[in-house]
């Protein structure tokens, strides 16, 4: 779940409505409380304590490059550290810190539009596009029996996901509309990572809002936040899910939400859903 936990990133550069200061010149991260907080970049770093900002752990790398990262729980040691290592634990230490997070500055800090001048972006570890396969066998590679039909379900639906017999049904209008099977699919795998929750092979799903905020840390309204802002047609959202449940609703609003996110859908899939043994 950490895929889509990334993707409750906070972004706050600007002015601000609390009644703190007048601008946040850094980047607010949600986070739970203990996660590790990692380096930047390589460099030298120390850690300091600030009635307001709380524990402090401040990098120094070449170049004139620095970064700061605020409101830890803890910090590590004075010394050299490489991109990646471990610098503290997110906390919520300082009088201007209101909740959980990591505040991340960059110097300039003025001039966060322009992090990329400052710092290399980290390579892609992925395999190139090609080599990747697609969403579709991924699914299969799970097990579920993958049915290409002329109509699928009693409404003339494009795609049904049947949990608890780990069969998904596609409507065969769709090999006309790459684009429109495509995130078809997305919705439906969003569908099968709620299974896998509960077990591939059991009758229950359940949501992600759930697990996240249950192994996440996160408030309903961080998660309720970043899935309303995703979904691009409320209106058709709401026809979906007006004769269901609460839960079964949350589990359809977030297969809206995230039907046009394939790579982040296929992550979750990966990390949320075991391969069949033998």
């Amino acid at each position: 779940m950490l895929e889509l936990a990334a993707s409750l990133l906070t972004p706050v550069a600007g002015a601000i409505t609390y009644p703190i200061t007048d601008d946040h010149p850094a980047i607010d991260i949600a986070c739970r409380n203990g996660a590790e907080v990692r380096a930047a970049h390589d460099g030298v770093g120390r850690s300091s304590w600030d009635r307001r900002m709380g524990w402090t752990f401040k990098l120094a790398g070449g170049s004139g490059l620095k970064s700061s990262y605020s409101h830890l729980k803890t910090t590590a040691k004075q010394g050299n550290y490489k991109r990646g290592d471990v610098i503290g634990l997110c906390g919520n230490t300082g009088t201007w810190s209101t909740g959980t997070h990591l505040h991340f500055a960059m110097e300039p800090v003025s001039k966060l539009r322009q992090f990329h001048a400052f710092a290399p972006p980290i390579p892609d570890q992925a395999p190139p596009s090609p080599s990747r396969p697609s969403l579709l066998a991924a699914i299969e590679d799970l097990g579920i029996k993958v049915d290409r039909l002329e109509r699928c379900g009693a409404a003339n639906q494009l795609a049904v996901y049947h949990r608890g017999a780990q069969r998904l049904c596609i409507a065969k209008a769709l090999d006309s509309n790459p684009k429109l099977l495509e995130k078809v699919v997305t919705h439906e795998a969003v569908h099968i990572t709620q299974d896998c929750l509960t077990g591939l092979h059991t009758p229950t799903s359940a949501s992600l809002a759930n697990h996240l905020k249950q192994h996440g840390g996160f408030s309903d309204a961080t998660i309720s936040k970043f899935f309303q802002k995703n979904i691009n047609n409320t209106r058709q959202v709401d026809v979906a899910t007006a004769s269901l449940s609460p839960e079964e609703s949350q589990m359809e609003l977030e297969a809206y939400a995230l039907q046009n996110q394939g790579p982040l859908v296929a992550a979750l899939l990966n990390s949320r859903c075991s391969k069949p043994q033998g």
